[in-house]
């Protein structure tokens, strides 16, 4: 399998997962680096994988992304939109990783967690490439919690410290972070579209002050929703969720499949198999 490393714990969760089910032999990794990667996440992806094991290439895509910028705005016109430069980042790695797949006849992993998932918080054709998503039934808080586990079943620091404490971003512009609480975005998706429960109900519950324990921990300081949160800018904030899970289905239906950890998923239900070994025959 090949599996991107960013120098974020999604992809460095996918790296560990896959090491320990297929071996570091039976692992390619690569790192994509642009001009807005920091070197706190260049250096980590090197050293994940290098702890890992694994064969590891490097691939720069900055002179890649100018020259289809450049190409496209000479022959169509220039792009004003901000977010489909940024987008542009994405799908060139995706496109870089699925010439590869081709060419050793690997499998592409992708890195979405649950929460990205629902939210929508990826790019069609870019991240989102790859035949499966091993942590897309997993939400971020509990993709920090599974990697803390792999270091424990390593027995080793496999995934650095610093990864766990950076703030969470895509590195597609300078400067740029995830534009999410992950301590509190994450449980209210999971309200939303695990439990199904409604933003007007979601909203009661912190009134009533519910909003604690197991499903709503507090953050590595020690804040709870409580300490951040207002009931009206809590109201906002889930009906921010609600609606980019409504507008991102779109881009669920063209995901890879996801491993199936809990009973409300995303992805399509059970209409054909995957992996069908019946020949037509009784």
């Amino acid at each position: 399998v090949i599996v991107p490393v960013s120098g974020g714990i999604d992809s460095a969760v996918v790296l560990g997962l896959c090491v320990k089910a297929l071996g570091p032999d039976n692992v390619i990794a690569y790192t994509l680096p642009s001009r807005f990667n920091s070197e706190t996440t260049k250096g980590a992806a090197m050293q994940m994988m290098q702890n890992f094991g694994v064969q590891a290439g490097v691939i720069p895509i900055q002179d890649l992304v100018d020259r289809t910028l450049d190409t496209f705005e000479v022959h169509a016109h220039p792009i004003r939109d901000q977010i489909a430069k940024e987008n542009l980042h994405a799908r060139d790695r995706g496109k870089l990783m699925m010439l590869e797949s081709n060419d050793i006849r690997a499998l592409l992993m992708s890195c979405g967690n649950k929460t990205e998932v629902a939210l929508g918080y990826a790019s069609l054709y870019g991240d989102m490439c790859g035949v499966m998503s091993p942590i897309g039934d997993l939400n971020k808080l509990e993709v920090y919690r599974m990697g803390r586990y792999i270091n424990e079943v390593f027995g080793a620091d496999m995934i650095p410290e610093k990864v766990f404490t950076i703030a969470p971003s895509a590195e597609l512009s300078e400067g740029q972070q995830d534009p999410f609480d992950y301590w509190v975005v994450s449980p209210i998706v999971d309200a939303l579209g695990t439990k199904r429960i409604g933003p007007a109900s979601l909203v009661k519950q912190f009134e009533q002050g519910l909003l604690y324990g197991e499903d709503w921990p507090a953050d590595q300081t020690g804040r709870t929703v409580y300490d951040k949160h207002s009931v009206d800018s809590f109201r906002e904030e889930v009906d921010r969720c609600f609606a980019l899970m409504r507008r991102s289905v779109f881009k669920r239906l063209q995901g890879p499949p996801i491993i199936t950890l809990s009973e409300s998923a995303y992805g399509f239900d059970r209409r054909e198999p995957l992996m069908n070994f019946w020949n037509g025959y009784a």
